[in-house]
This record gives structure tokens, C-alpha cells and sequence, in this order.
């Protein structure tokens, strides 16, 4: 059986390099984001995984997850690894045609004005934004990083709507930042500060480390000219920075015990230190802060578990749906999946499951199929979108990417806010409506009457 995982594992490999030399980093969409987080979140800490032969839940009251054991989960980040790769290389580019994918003609002038449009918006947008969510939260106060924030969101809707609009854009302005270095190569440069400048700000107002991630994507597509190098220059600075990133969760758990004050930063760095020097983790366990690997037990505890997760295949459609509904007009409105994993150890636990938790919690047997479906509907919106101008193809693959981390919920609000922006920003721009939002065929059957 280990043999037969590990050649599945290295077939799993190469369809998915297969699927990422069909990205062109010029005209990124929505499914290239998917394949570049799968690349990320699964098929190389998978690689790790099988290396070792397990891997721990860190802080989570479950078993560890072992590949070779773990039949079942093993063969389901398999199956979705397949399904995602097979979909780049040849399901989706029978559904959608090249015509769908050209991007109408605009100048220069144009499109320079609309990407700037777009970057200013966001960066304002964002910044007032957090700041009000950072002082509101009490985080600026001391109060824990995750659990202030989660109690006033249940109580204030505007504190969580102003969240879930921040989350948004600290994604997808990573996006429109590395569209930016590719339309003007000669100013990367002032792009890439710009995008250092949000991460920063971001990592020590959410202490979230995602940020960085989206950040170096950012980086390796505006240098994509020179990709092997920045490939290896990426893989590099994230495993040179695996202990940085393991004392991470502790020191942002500290902050609420010392304080957020330049004492009690340093007091909660020396104290994260000094646990993580005695903990004698292996890398395997350590590369969570890199991948969020201690997921891959999430989903091995839900594969065990299903019987009792309250999911089913209805949810899973109405659950994106219905996200933006205000509880107090649907009490029994779906809870978003991570929630609904999260809670069934603590109230104040999200847990991520990847692409496949929710889909398999919703449907043991149908469950790629779903998850297919969801993928397709999202990627045939931004491509409609992009037709208009690039910039929201780039956009819709970062929040691709950063689907992986969360559930469906965020990919729904995702798409939501990027179509205001869309229309917000034509109209800002001086763009009418387009009269083109329709799928284009090369082909087109004759009329059925002349004249």
C-alpha cells in the first residue's frame, strides 16, 4: 500500500506541474489561483507528509494524521488534487473557449487609469478600515489577537462587515499590486513597497501571516521573468524562516498577557522563545507555519467524523448563497463551515479544511463533483470580468489562492464585493456598463431563417 500511495502521490505531481506550465502569469484567472494554491497547501507539504509519515495536530485535541494508516484521507487529498489539475489542463478549456478569454482592446492611457483607480481605492479603503477594526477589536489594547475581534463581531454588524471587507482586500489588492508590476515592469519596484508596506501593516494589526505569503506570490509573478530563480529563492526564504514562523502563534498569545506596547512585545518575543525551545518539534510539525499544514488533521478528522458534522450537500450551495443575509432575518441561516468545524471544540475556534473538508462533510461520494461546480461558476465570473480589463483576472487568482484557507463563505463574499468594485470602478473611470458580460463562441450555429 505505501508504494501504491507513493506513485499515486508522484502521479498527483505531475499532472499538477502539467496544470501550473498552463498558467501564463501574464493573463492570470481565477483557476490559476486554485492550482497555485493547491501547489502550495497540498501538494508540497503532502510531499513532507509522506516523508515523515505524519504529521500533528499542534494545539488541536485530535489524532495526528498518517498517510500510510489514513487510508481514506489520503486517497481524498489525492482524488482532489486530480480533479483540480485535470480541471485546468483539459476540463475547463473545453467549457470556456479562447473567445472567452480575450481581453478587450484599451489603451494604454486606459488601463493605466483604471489600475490606478482600482490600487488607490483599495489602499484607502483598507487602511481607515483596519485601524478601526485594530482599535475597536481592543487588540491595540492587549486583547487577544483572535477572540476580541470574534466576540464583537457576533454583537456589532458593522465592525463585522468592515472585517469581512478588510479580509477581502488585504487578498486581492496583492493582485492588483502584481498586475501592476506586469503592465509597468519599469515601476515593480514601487509596487512591491507598496504591497511590503499593506503586509506589514497587516502582521502587526491581525498578527496573520498570510499576508507575507500573498506577498512573496506577488513578488515571484513580478518577476516572472526570472521564475526557476524566484522559485528557488522562494522556497528558500520560507524554509530559512521555519522558526521564526513557529514562535509566531505563541508570541501573538502572549501580546494579550504583557500588552501591545514596545515592553510588552518584547516581553511576549522572550517568552515565545523561550517556549519554543524546549517544544523539540520535528520539521514536519514546524512547516505548519508555512503551509498550515496541522490542516491536513483537520480534514482526517473530519473524514472520521462526518456522521456527526452538521453539513449536507443543500448547505453546500445555500451556504455561499446566503452568507451576506444578516442572521436576524434568517436565524437558521448556514453557518460558515469553518464555524461549524471550529465549534465542535470551541466557541471561538475557525478551523480550515481546505477545498476538500467542506465538500467531503457535505457528500462522501459527490464530493470533487461539488467542488468542481463551485470552481467552474467562479472562474467563468472572472473571466467575464477580466474581459474588461486584466486586472480583475489577477484579482479573482489571489482570492483563489487564499480560498484554501478559509470555506466557501469567503470565496462568496470574494466575489460579491470584486463585482461593486467592478461596477464602482467603471463608473469612476468613465466606462458605461458593458454592453458585452456574455460568454463569446468562435463558432456560432447558422440562423435558422434567412433574411
Amino acid at each position: 500500500m505505501t508504494a501504491l500511495i507513493i506513485f499515486a502521490y508522484a502521479i498527483s505531481v505531475w499532472l499538477n506541474v502539467l496544470a501550473l506550465r498552463r498558467i501564463n502569469l501574464k493573463h492570470l484567472q481565477f483557476i490559476d489561483g486554485v492550482v497555485l494554491g493547491l501547489t502550495y497547501y497540498i501538494t508540497a507539504p503532502l510531499g513532507i507528509i509522506l516523508v515523515y509519515g505524519r504529521v500533528a495536530p499542534l494545539f488541536l485535541p485530535i489524532s495526528d494524521y498518517y498517510p500510510y494508516q489514513d487510508i481514506y484521507t489520503t486517497a481524498l487529498f489525492l482524488m482532489g488534487s486530480l480533479s483540480i489539475s485535470l480541471l485546468k489542463i483539459a476540463i475547463l478549456p473545453l467549457l470556456t473557449d479562447n473567445d472567452l478569454l480575450k481581453i478587450n482592446k484599451i489603451s494604454k492611457t486606459k488601463s493605466f487609469t483604471i489600475t490606478n483607480i482600482v490600487i488607490i481605492s483599495l489602499v484607502l479603503l483598507y487602511l481607515p478600515m483596519d485601524i478601526y477594526r485594530f482599535k475597536a477589536s481592543g487588540v491595540s489594547e492587549g486583547a487577544h489577537w483572535f477572540k476580541a475581534g470574534l466576540e464583537l463581531s457576533e454583537t456589532n454588524s458593522t465592525f463585522l462587515l468592515i472585517t469581512r471587507i478588510c479580509g477581502y482586500i488585504k487578498v486581492v489588492i496583492f493582485g492588483a499590486l502584481a498586475f501592476a508590476s506586469i503592465e509597468r515592469p519599469k515601476r515593480k519596484l514601487t509596487f512591491i513597497s507598496v504591497g511590503t508596506f499593506i503586509a506589514l501593516f497587516d502582521l502587526f494589526t491581525t498578527f496573520n501571516r498570510a499576508t507575507i505569503v500573498y506577498l512573496l506570490l506577488m513578488c515571484l509573478i513580478a518577476f516572472h521573468k526570472r521564475i526557476y530563480t524566484g522559485i528557488i529563492a522562494l522556497s528558500v526564504f520560507l524554509f530559512s524562516n521555519v522558526y521564526i514562523s513557529a514562535i509566531w502563534p505563541e508570541f501573538r498569545g502572549q501580546i494579550s498577557n504583557y500588552g501591545y506596547s514596545p515592553t510588552g512585545l518584547s516581553y511576549a518575543l522572550a517568552k515565545a522563545i523561550e517556549v519554543n525551545s524546549g517544544n523539540g518539534y520535528p520539521f514536519v510539525d514546524k512547516m505548519n507555519g508555512i503551509f498550515e499544514s496541522f490542516s491536513f488533521t483537520v480534514v482526517n478528522w473530519i473524514v472520521y467524523h462526518r456522521s456527526i458534522i452538521n453539513a449536507d450537500a443543500t448547505s453546500y450551495f445555500t451556504r455561499p448563497l446566503t452568507v451576506l443575509i444578516p442572521r436576524s432575518l434568517w436565524p437558521d441561516r448556514p453557518q460558515p463551515f469553518a464555524d461549524v468545524i471550529g465549534h465542535e471544540f470551541s466557541k471561538y475556534l475557525s478551523l480550515n479544511s481546505y477545498l476538500f473538508g467542506e465538500a467531503y462533510a457535505s457528500s462522501s461520494l459527490l464530493w470533487p463533483v461539488f467542488m468542481i461546480i463551485w470552481i467552474i461558476f467562479y472562474s467563468v465570473c472572472f473571466t467575464v470580468m477580466s474581459n474588461q480589463h486584466r486586472i480583475w483576472g489577477f484579482m479573482g487568482a489571489f482570492l483563489a489562492f487564499a480560498w484554501w484557507r478559509f470555506d466557501s463563505s469567503f470565496a462568496a463574499i470574494g466575489l460579491i464585493l470584486t463585482i461593486v468594485l467592478f461596477f464602482g470602478i467603471r463608473i469612476a473611470s468613465g466606462q458605461t456598463v458593458p454592453a458585452r458580460l456574455t460568454v463569446r463562441r468562435k463558432h456560432r450555429l447558422p440562423p435558422l431563417i434567412k433574411g
